[in-house]
């Protein structure tokens, strides 16, 4: 497949899982920020520790227990394994520290992706938090260490989509 092609999917796939996303929000009636992801929107100080920005910060209740939250539209063999390269796990990890210190964010802010299988069409999701996926198993993800999470075993935590 031309590289074009590759770079457009992974666009489009983008784009996708984030509309996804915010969908699933609104029909839960789910107070959210979504951070600005277009090119020139990322804070100078976030770009400079080598952050990287997750999609959405929520609430989760009425005492301000902030979630951050990255859409994922990943291949996930067969919806049986999720990994994420190291080089990106230490962008979300920059990222927490970034938002302690630069939004004085001194609560206990977790940071979980929503993954949608691409072999789901977008139909359904699961949570997977960042220090889960940071402690699990060592992997190779195209030539670049990783890490990767089961997805068996989690069929009471998969939603669906409205």
């Amino acid at each position: 497949m031309p590289r074009q092609t590759i770079l457009r999917e992974q666009v489009l796939a983008f784009w996708e899982s984030e509309r996804w996303a915010r969908e699933w929000f609104d029909h839960k009636g789910y107070d959210h920020f979504d951070f600005p992801q277009t090119p020139g929107t990322m804070p100078i100080s976030l770009s400079k520790c080598g952050g990287k920005r997750p999609d959405f910060a929520f609430s989760l209740n009425e005492n301000e227990s902030l979630v951050y939250v990255d859409a994922k539209f990943h291949a996930t063999n067969n919806i049986t394994e999720f990994g994420l390269t190291v080089e990106e796990l230490k962008k979300y990890e920059a990222f927490k520290k970034w938002a302690l210190n630069e939004l004085q964010d001194d609560g206990e802010r977790d940071i979980i992706l929503m993954l949608y299988p691409q072999e789901l069409n977008g139909d359904r999701f699961t949570w997977i938090l960042l220090d889960e996926l940071l402690a699990e198993e060592d992997t190779i993800i195209d030539g670049k260490p990783a890490k990767k999470a089961s997805l068996l075993g989690r069929e009471d935590f998969w939603i669906g989509n409205p």
